[in-house]
């Protein structure tokens, strides 16, 4: 009796079998591949929001010198509507404009004659050319509507971040 309970307990001393050893390594394979995609998700998640601050950045500057420009226009010229606003300044210039511009660098916002860049097309690509509505309005000041649709630009889909603004500019009337 006293044998058979040394030999039990010898069987049991001898250590873990293949069939043990293959379910903790399944086991931690699986814990390993989870640990991994909640990682790379949190990653996406991550670069998605430093790209939507990006282009945020880049619409709200652009809406900010479009809106305090035409704030202090004299009035609206022509063409006005579409890809370009023309407008004679609070100095009288007749070459003040803003329009949208497509080239080979991409698809921007651009002021004035020399066209200087009020978003960066290495950056930001605006979706949307059609950006400007102008409306003559006989019973108060004429207005603008802006409207502004970007993106991130050298972006994959799920990295990829997009932002539209709005604004309606009222001019003042001198």
């Amino acid at each position: 009796m006293e044998r058979q309970i040394i030999l039990k307990k010898r069987k049991y001393d001898q250590g873990y079998t293949l069939i043990e050893m293959l379910v903790v390594v399944v086991a931690f394979a699986v814990l390993g591949i989870m640990v991994l995609q909640t990682l790379a998700m949190s990653l996406r998640g991550s670069k998605k929001g430093e790209n939507i601050v990006r282009v945020k950045e880049n619409v709200d500057h652009a809406i900010s010198v479009i809106d305090r420009s035409l704030r202090n226009a004299k009035q609206l010229g022509t063409p006005c509507g579409g890809n370009v606003v023309n407008y004679i300044d609070e100095y009288g210039n007749t070459n003040a404009r803003f329009r949208c511009i497509t080239d080979a660098s991409g698809t921007y916002i651009a002021s004035g004659a020399a066209d200087l860049r009020l978003t960066n097309p290495n950056e930001v690509t605006i979706t949307n050319c059609t950006v400007f509505t102008c409306v003559s309005n006989p019973n108060g000041p004429d207005y603008v509507e802006v409207r502004i649709d970007a993106s991130a630009r050298n972006v994959t889909n799920v990295e990829g971040a997009t932002y539209t603004s709005t604004t309606q500019i009222l001019l003042r009337n001198y």
